[in-house]
């Protein structure tokens, strides 16, 4: 139920509060999935309840074992947010994430590690050195062709959040970034752009292709921003 109400957009918060209640007096009975399900439910309409949420992660840990790729990364993200440090919740995620990871079988898609990365670096749970980082980074190399705009800025942010360095992957990355044509990049916003030329930059020198990207970033960014700006300080 809370699903579909986060799924539709429609929140109702004494209807919630209601089944928040039901819902905390039958977690144990709660499979991975639903744990999974609630958490992004509350997080996606913003409904915070700190003590339905702390018992959502206990349950969470005692479950960990048969949490999914997407299971950890939508928990993760649930948390990071709503804003609730949890953990020891995140310390379980990132080992469940981890095991994941070192699996090539398991399909940890593009929006799943877009969402470990961001969550993870937000709540400064995740440090330079981190082995959930780096395991992201080597899947995410793997399946490059299969990310959006948004997902790469999201994953770039959290690396470079989190002072994530690896040169090896950031060239590989921009190689690949600046081979994409111009109807890739059309479907980027601002905000993405900023994270993706900004995590990339130190990397991307003698790179063919990328002083086009800097223009493209400049004209369809900077330049606009600029005349926003201008524009704010003379009215």
């Amino acid at each position: 139920t809370v699903w579909s109400f986060a799924t539709l957009n429609y929140r109702d918060d004494l209807v919630m509060k209601r089944i928040n209640r039901q819902a905390l007096a039958r977690l144990g009975e709660f499979e991975a999935q639903s744990l999974a399900n609630l958490s992004w439910s509350m997080a996606t309409m913003r409904f915070k309840d700190d003590v339905l949420m702390h018992h959502v992660a206990k349950e969470s840990m005692c479950k960990m074992h048969n949490f999914s790729a997407q299971h950890v990364a939508n928990t993760a993200w649930a948390y990071a947010t709503l804003g609730r440090r949890a953990g020891s919740l995140f310390t379980a995620l990132e080992g469940r994430a981890v095991e994941l990871l070192g699996d090539e079988s398991v399909d940890f898609c593009p929006l799943d590690l877009a969402l470990c990365a961001w969550a993870f670096a937000w709540l400064d749970h995740a440090g330079p050195n981190a082995p959930l980082l780096q395991g992201i980074a080597r899947t995410a190399l793997r399946r490059m062709p299969e990310f959006s705009t948004q997902q790469l800025a999201n994953m770039l942010w959290g690396f470079d959040h989190a002072n994530y360095r690896d040169n090896g992957f950031y060239v590989e990355l921009a190689r690949w970034c600046c081979s994409r044509p111009l109807s890739f990049w059309n479907r980027a916003n601002g905000e993405e752009m900023v994270s993706i030329m900004t995590a990339l930059k130190p990397y991307a020198a003698g790179q063919q292709g990328w002083t086009d990207l800097e223009q493209l970033f400049s004209s369809t960014v900077i330049q606009p921003l600029g005349v926003f700006l201008r524009q704010e300080t003379t009215s």
